[in-house]
């Protein structure tokens, strides 16, 4: 059996994310935001809260406010005292470890949200952009532009 196994829906989206520690199920608004993530039995895990296109909060067993950078990506997180709880201060192609303890408390804060459209999965240490782009297209795009050719 596969480590995690994905599912989309017609729009691209994923709506299930299904891994050795169980299944996590996706949840979206009209425009295509992710709203929530709950278990298969509905129990939920998260809950994000957003201002149009921005995200300025998630809730899972705490409120984290996420103030976000000039792409809507969040780069810190901060409880409701205003201490940082997250930080991610990373590179152009999102590739470095956010610190998930800046406060030195103890207690990580995870924030899935990357750059807009994009969702890190934990498990498989890497950043999947909402659709997933599969390994085998990436490298016929990357040939593509290497070539020359527009790549719609």
């Amino acid at each position: 059996m596969p480590r995690h196994t994905f599912t989309y829906n017609t729009h691209g989206l994923r709506t299930t994310m299904v891994t050795p520690d169980g299944t996590t199920v996706f949840h979206y608004d009209l425009n295509g935001q992710l709203i929530a993530e709950t278990t298969e039995t509905g129990s939920l895990i998260r809950i994000y809260i957003w201002a149009e296109d921005i995200p300025i909060a998630q809730k899972d067993t705490a409120l984290t406010y996420l103030h976000v950078d000039h792409l809507n990506t969040p780069r810190v997180g901060t409880n409701t005292s205003g201490v940082i709880v997250w930080q991610w201060d990373s590179d152009v192609f999102g590739s470095t470890t956010p610190n998930e303890d800046p406060d030195g408390d103890g207690i990580a804060t995870h924030v899935n949200l990357r750059f807009p459209g994009q969702y890190y999965v934990r498990k498989r240490d890497f950043t999947i952009t909402i659709p997933e782009i599969t390994p085998q297209a990436l490298v016929v795009i990357l040939r593509l532009i290497l070539l020359g050719l527009k790549v719609d």
